[in-house]
This record gives C-alpha cells, structure tokens and sequence, in this order.
C-alpha cells in the first residue's frame, strides 16, 4: 500500500476513535473535558502505530498523474457545489444531525431514545457521535457537518485512485473521473446520510484486505473498517458476515485470528453497548412472525425488487454494473470461478433484497426511500474491485484460454 494511502487509512481510523470514545464517555458520564483528553491520547497511539506499518515503495508519480488528481477532484468539487442541500436530506436533519444534537447534550442524550416515531433510535452512533464531539469544539455546525461529509466523499474517489493508478493509469483514471463526475454520487454525499461513511469504511476494508502479505497490520486495519460499517449502520452487520464468510481464511487462520479481533474488538463492543443497553428494537427485526413465510413464498414481491433494482442501476449505475457483469464474464472464461471480491458484492446485493423481501414496510415505499442509497454503499468498492480486476487480466491469456478450451474434447 502507497503511504499516501495511510493518511485516509488514519482519516477513517480517527472517526472510528472519535465516534467510540464520545459516546464511552457519555456512558460513563465523564465531563466533555475528559473524552477531548482520552481522543487525543488515542489519536496520539494511532499516528504511532501508523508510522510502523509496512508500505511499499511507489513509483514516483508524474505530472500526467497529478493532472488527472487535480483535474478529478475540481470536477467532483464542482458537482459538490451544484448538488449542496443546506440541511441535507430527510433523514439527515430528521435523524442524523438530530441524533448529533442529542449526542452533543450529556445532561439529556438519552433522550433520543424517546423519539420513537421516524426517529430511527436504533441507528448506530458513528456518524452522530462524531458529529456531536466535533460541534462540542466548533459551535458552527452547519459548516462543521457539511465539511465533515465533504472531506469523506473527496476522500473516497482520491483513495481508488491512489491505489490503482499504478496498476493501469488508463483504467484507474477512466474510472476516477468517471465517479468524480457522478452528479448523483455528489448529490447523496451531499444528503449528509451515514450511507457515505458506510461506503468508505467498507472501500477501506477491502482495499487493507489485499494487502496483508506485506504486514499483518493490514488485518487489523481491515476488520477495524468492518467494525467500523456495523457501528455506522445496522446493515454493516450484514456487511460483516458476509466479509468474514468470503475472507475467513485470511482472517481467521492459525496466524491471523488474533490480528481480526485486535481489529474489531473495540467497535464491536461499543456495539453491543449500544444496542443491549440503550437502543431500541429494530423494526425489521422485530415484526417477524408468522407472515414471514407468506412473503417469502410471495413471487410478487421477488418481482417488485427486481423491478427496482433494474431501474435504479439504469438510471444511475448502468456503467459500472456492466463493468461487473464483464469481469463476471472474464473470470469464468479464465478459471471458471469469477473473483471472490466481485462474489462478495454480489452476495451482498442478494443479502440487501432478501430484507426487503421480509420487510415489515410498504414495499415500494422502502425500496423507492432507501435502495439507490443501498447500491450506493457498495459503488465505490464495486469500481475498485474492478479496476484491480481488469488491469490485472491479460486480454491475451484469455483468448488463448478460451481457444485451448474450445479445443478439449468432449
């Protein structure tokens, strides 16, 4: 991994800190004071342990390079601008920023939990929680929280690209300019939502994931960013299954496990505080019964999701959904097994439809107030696993494969 990488590495570990360590202390009651000195105490350990994690020596990057960087990041700036919302969307000014608010009173944070109509009380704490502490510091919070989402959505193109770029700077500077151009990338980074902060944690655990054969750190770093998709939102959870089912041998063999749960350890428990001591039930989770099985068995509803996902990817995912389905189609013509990444994201999407299936809710009312914000946490990583896939296939060895395969007899 290029050291630059390690400073968003350290933005995302720093939100995941903040986040935990505010809503401690607010637990634990402890004056304000006390959870600035704890968070700059641990902030400190970090950048410590940063500096001696392993990286590998990068090319010298070029003025091709930086111009593309540079050119990328005006664009998505622009869009930015054009696509600002004062107070965000719905949910931001009716739950997150409201859940912030509440966070940021520690005579009377609990009193969010109260709010149980449209409130959501049962969503994790790590957007509002490190919001509340940062509008503790700077009074401002309108400007506070929109700079906060601003620098987690420049964030998430500039890694991709940083990470890829040596790869294949064709295809690493195709695909970043084509996110940083996205309106409707800028427009939901702008509603000021945790689905961005999901987004990035997950990039993140995927792009450590790959590098854990230069320093074991890499698994902490990578289930520290699972961790850290279950403390930002309640399909995070989902998220972290499925990552332990695909990754397992690389985090839980003889010689890795201790490193995974050194990563997740302290998110998880901040969690399950969280959730056994303070948040309400889950609304989906709790009116499961005995109609479940009727709509499972409801092939009405099968088709209603398909319906919504075929035009949420046609009106704003069309490109990189056919990116996928190319290396789909490349892995099976090159080994018969498509890449376990794009597997992942796959399963994900499968895992995402089968709770709308059993949702509680109108259906068209949840899929059309949340899918395109549900496509949205696993684009990011969608365009990275592709760009890693195609710059690492030689068009060559597959046609050469695919003649030897024609020529087998049968």
């Amino acid at each position: 991994m290029q050291k630059a990488s390690l400073y968003i590495y350290f933005l995302a570990a720093s939100v995941g800190c903040i986040s935990i360590l505010y809503f401690l202390s607010l637990v634990a009651q402890l004056p304000f004071i006390a959870s600035v000195v704890m968070i700059l105490l641990a902030e400190f350990g970090l950048v410590k342990w940063f500096y001696r994690i392993k990286t590998a020596q990068a090319e010298k990057a070029n003025t091709l390079q930086y111009g593309i960087l540079i050119f990328g990041l005006i664009l998505l700036i622009s869009n930015i601008a054009e696509t600002a919302q004062k107070h965000g969307a719905w949910d931001a000014w009716a739950i997150w920023n409201l859940h912030a608010k509440y966070l940021a009173d520690a005579a009377h944070w609990k009193n969010m939990f109260l709010n149980t109509v449209s409130a959501h009380a049962d969503y994790p704490l790590a957007l509002p929680s490190t919001l509340a502490f940062l509008n503790n510091i700077f009074p401002n919070a309108l400007l506070t929280n929109y700079s906060f989402h601003i620098l987690i959505l420049l964030s998430i193109p500039v890694i991709i690209y940083l990470q890829t770029c040596q790869r294949s700077l064709l295809l690493s500077g195709i695909a970043f300019l084509l996110l940083c151009k996205d309106d409707f990338f800028a427009t939901i980074g702008n509603y000021q939502m945790a689905d961005t902060l999901l987004a990035f944690f997950l990039l993140l655990a995927i792009i450590a994931i790959d590098h854990v054969e230069e320093d074991k750190k890499y698994i902490i770093l990578s289930t520290a960013m699972i961790g850290c998709c279950i403390w930002a939102k309640n399909e995070g959870a989902v998220l972290a299954i499925l990552y332990t089912a695909f990754y397992y041998k690389e985090l839980l063999s003889k010689g890795t496990y201790k490193y995974s749960l050194i990563g997740i350890a302290i998110p998880l428990i901040a969690y399950g505080i969280f959730k056994l001591g303070f948040a309400p039930g889950n609304d989906i989770v709790n009116t499961q019964g005995a109609d479940t099985l009727n709509k499972l068995t409801d092939w009405q509803r099968y088709k209603t999701i398909y319906n919504y996902w075929n035009d949420n990817i046609h009106a704003h995912y069309y490109t990189i959904t056919c990116t996928i389905m190319l290396c789909v189609l490349l892995g099976l013509i090159k080994s018969k097994i498509p890449d376990k990444k794009i597997m992942f994201i796959l399963s994900v999407c499968i895992a995402y439809s089968m709770v709308y299936l059993i949702s509680p809710h109108d259906l068209d009312w949840h899929l059309k107030t949340s899918l395109y914000r549900l496509i949205h946490q696993l684009m990011p990583s969608a365009i990275y696993i592709s760009v890693i896939y195609l710059a690492g296939s030689n068009p060559i060895n597959f046609r050469a494969r695919f003649a030897t395969n024609q020529q087998r007899p049968l």
